[in-house]
Parts: C-alpha cells; structure tokens; sequence
C-alpha cells in the first residue's frame, strides 16, 4: 500500500529539486535572452516541460535503483 511517507519521500528529494532548479534557471535565462514576448516564452515552455518531466523521471529512476 502506498503511504505517505513514500509520497514525502519523492516530491522531497534532492534530486527533484535539483532537476526543476535547474530548468528554471535554463527557461529565465531564454527569457531575458530572447526580446519579444510570445517566442520567449514558448520557447521557455519546450524546455521546461521536458525538464520537469526528466527531473521526475531521474528521481523515479533513482527510487526504483533502491
């Protein structure tokens, strides 16, 4: 049965926060780059949705290894 310490466990993992920390960091940084609005930000969308997903799924990679 799933419990909640295994849900704690996942979503506070370094790993997770490393991972998002650092699409965060690569989307504000095409944000400033880029001048006009709209293009920034969808390019700002077509890398931080594939960081997010790689960040949960190196951290459900790492679980799984355990």
């Amino acid at each position: 049965m799933f419990e909640l310490s295994d849900f704690l466990e996942f979503y506070l993992s370094w790993r997770l926060f490393v991972g998002i920390a650092v699409t965060v960091g690569i989307c504000y940084g095409l944000v400033m780059l880029i001048p006009f609005q709209i293009p920034n930000w969808l390019v700002a969308l077509l890398v931080g949705m594939p960081g997010a997903f790689l960040s949960f799924w190196w951290q459900i990679r790492a679980d799984r290894s355990k």
